[in-house]
């Protein structure tokens, strides 16, 4: 069986030149292409490839935050111009890490041991950034959201509504507990069982009974309760 191969990279002459590259190799197949984060999601979940040559630095997004919305295990080799993200590629279980313009004896070392390591994997997503792009799932499309334009998470059953910055409201299949890990801690903070809160966002914060608080959130009409022992929490950790 041949090793099945996608290669992702907003440069066609980036994609010529990694296809160039491994056409060295009789045992490997490139089974898909793609130019964007929306063509990546669909043709890596189509064609579910072993490994996935992926440039970090897409135009329209950061590529780590694609990996949510990947449903198939595979091998992540990230080819970029930057060792900037190094680490982060390593934690999120990458095979390898290639700068560009990618050496041939590199490639056949990412090639090896893969061989050598062939159980695929599911990587592993790492703490967002306030800057991150990711990409969640609609009726018949992809959106790209920035995560500091989230103004506030609540909790609805298995699913959870995200407030976004500009006016919209998504209902997506994640837990509160996931977001909580995901978020930067830095600039969201859980304030009830049910809410997350963007920090930034704050217009102002009402003493309430029982030591607990509302807290208004700019651009949202409605005030979300924090309740006894996130207000005991979030004086603790903010009070001057």
């Amino acid at each position: 069986m041949p090793i099945t191969v996608c290669i992702v990279d907003d440069e066609p002459l980036a994609i010529h030149e990694m296809k160039s590259l491994l056409s060295q190799y009789k045992d490997i197949s490139i089974c898909a292409t793609a130019k964007s984060a929306n063509e990546a999601i669909t043709v890596i979940n189509t064609f579910k490839p072993d490994l996935v040559f992926l440039d970090i630095q897409l135009k329209e997004i950061n590529a780590f935050s694609i990996l949510e919305s990947l449903t198939v295990k595979t091998h992540l080799v990230f080819v970029t111009a930057y060792n900037e993200f190094a680490t982060r590629a390593f934690e999120i279980n990458a095979l390898d890490y290639l700068l560009k313009p990618v050496i041939p004896s590199r490639l056949e070392d990412t090639i090896n041991r893969f061989k050598s390591n062939i159980k695929p994997l599911k990587p592993k997503i790492t703490t967002y950034k306030h800057t991150d792009r990711i990409v969640i799932n609609e009726k018949n499309e992809y959106r790209l959201i920035i995560i500091s334009d989230i103004l506030a998470i609540t909790a609805d059953g298995d699913y959870t509504n995200i407030y976004l910055l500009d006016g919209t409201k998504k209902l997506l299949l994640k837990s509160m507990a996931q977001w909580e890990a995901l978020l930067p801690s830095h600039y969201f903070e859980r304030i009830h069982r049910g809410t997350i809160i963007n920090l930034e966002y704050i217009d102002s914060i009402e003493k309430g009974f029982n030591n607990t608080c509302k807290i208004y959130i700019k651009t949202l009409d409605l005030p979300f309760q924090m309740s006894q022992r996130y207000t005991a929490k979030f004086l603790s950790k903010y009070k001057a």
